[in-house]
């Protein structure tokens, strides 16, 4: 498993992004090939040229190019790795002209095999979607993915792990200053609370006026770490330049649930009865 601390780059088609993923991936495979690669939240938005963020003309830029866009770098990117990507995250526009966070996950041939939108939003202009579901990658594993704020929203990571996640997958561009107290409101503790690995990705640098402060962190429960700490491959947030790296052992967080079960503990039924009645009743 490999994650990146990435600054945003330029690239102006998808042939340009697909080979900027794939020389980054590169640069830690050498070293240590992973089966899974996780890019930053953002990151494709590089395909937009001079993009400033803070500009609300640059949304009308995200229509559906960008997307194809996207695929096509993501697809080759796994095709030529040989591995599962998830290429980071975009902004799509909705017929309603409102800002939805998208990604995807292409497995080891470059095929789509699963896509995720935002489901809690960042502002009241965003558009969200009320679905959300584990993708099946390698060996029946199953991941899923926390788009921008949702990795702060206990209710996502609970839902996708009563329905088997293995692992929770977070591209994030998180704004600057982003603090590790903030970072262990979120990810962090979504691991320990269901029993899953958790890996973080984070932008970090300028995107026109907007700088962000992303970190980097492969988690598990804090049992399978030597110091209890929940990181692995060592102690605390990848905050320098590049990918961290980890080997993920679902035969060992199997065991954790058999020692300890804890989702047998929970009340889903509950959860089903109410917790709908609640969304609904939101603004």
């Amino acid at each position: 498993m490999a994650t990146f601390r990435l600054p945003p780059f330029a690239a102006p088609d998808a042939a340009s992004f697909g080979r900027a993923l794939v020389q980054a991936a590169e640069s830690t495979a050498q070293r240590n090939p992973a089966d899974l690669y996780l890019f930053p939240g953002l990151l494709a938005l590089g395909l937009v040229p001079q993009l400033d963020l803070a500009d609300p003309e640059w949304s009308a830029l995200a229509d559906a190019s960008l997307k194809d866009a996207y695929i096509a770098a993501g697809s080759y990117a796994a095709r030529t790795l040989g591995a599962v990507v998830v290429p980071g995250t975009i902004y799509l526009l909705t017929p309603q002209a409102r800002l939805q966070q998208y990604a995807a996950v292409f497995d080891r041939q470059g095929n789509l095999v699963g896509e995720q939108l935002q489901t809690h939003r960042d502002a009241l202009v965003q558009a969200v979607s009320d679905e959300i579901s584990p993708i099946a990658v390698d060996a029946g594993v199953k991941v899923g993915l926390l788009i921008g704020r949702d990795a702060w929203y206990p209710e996502v990571s609970r839902i996708l792990a009563l329905q088997g996640a293995d692992i929770l997958l977070a591209p994030l561009a998180p704004p600057a200053p982003y603090p590790s107290e903030e970072a262990l409101w979120g990810l962090w503790q979504e691991v320990q609370q269901n029993q899953v690995f958790g890996v973080e990705a984070g932008l970090f640098g300028a995107m026109g006026e907007r700088v962000y402060g992303g970190r980097a962190a492969i988690l598990a429960p804090c049992e399978m770490t030597d110091d209890d700490a929940g990181f692995l491959p060592r102690p605390g947030y990848f905050v320098g330049t590049g990918a961290q790296v980890a080997t993920l052992s679902v035969d060992a967080l199997q065991k954790v649930r058999r020692d300890y079960p804890l989702l047998r503990h929970l009340n889903p039924g509950l959860y089903r009865k109410y917790l709908p009645l609640v969304y609904r009743r939101l603004p």
